[in-house]
């Protein structure tokens, strides 16, 4: 299940009922799409009727159609809300912040992103998984990548 946590209210649901609001990267727009593939960073509302009837008072209908998309209108529904988008898309994160994803197992252990993130902020590559073992903590699961002949 892939569950994220709602920015407006905090309750965590299946991402597939949900609204994805995204920023694609090297944009300067939002996409606003409730079962969105589009890439970038992106923040989830529950279907909250206060937020979502703020939009649709503002005229958001349709929004998924992009001729009838106004990206306006859903910022002025988040200022009214009280939800600022770019907390949750673009501001630096404190490595002791919990993170969205953190309920998640998948492996991969925090203080490895946490490396992992320091040093691309240094430029440093890390070797892919089938050249080099970087002990991610994904081994544990006994199988995959970690496994395969090398």
């Amino acid at each position: 299940m892939a569950d994220r946590k709602c920015a407006g209210f905090g309750k965590i649901l299946n991402r597939d009922n949900m609204i994805k609001i995204t920023k694609q990267k090297n944009a300067q727009s939002l996409v606003v799409n409730g079962n969105s593939k589009i890439f970038g960073r992106s923040v989830y509302l529950c279907y909250n009727n206060s937020c979502i009837e703020a939009a649709f008072k503002k005229g958001c209908k349709f929004d998924s159609w992009t001729e009838y998309f106004s990206l306006e209108k859903w910022l002025e529904a988040f200022k009214e809300c009280g939800i600022d988008p770019d907390f949750y898309t673009s501001r630096r994160r404190a490595y002791d912040e919990i993170m969205p994803w953190e309920h998640l197992d998948y492996g991969v252990s925090k203080s490895f992103l946490i490396s992992e993130n320091k040093a691309a902020h240094a430029g440093v590559t890390t070797p892919n998984c089938r050249e080099k073992c970087s002990a991610c903590g994904a081994a544990r699961y006994g199988e995959g990548v970690c496994f395969e002949k090398r």
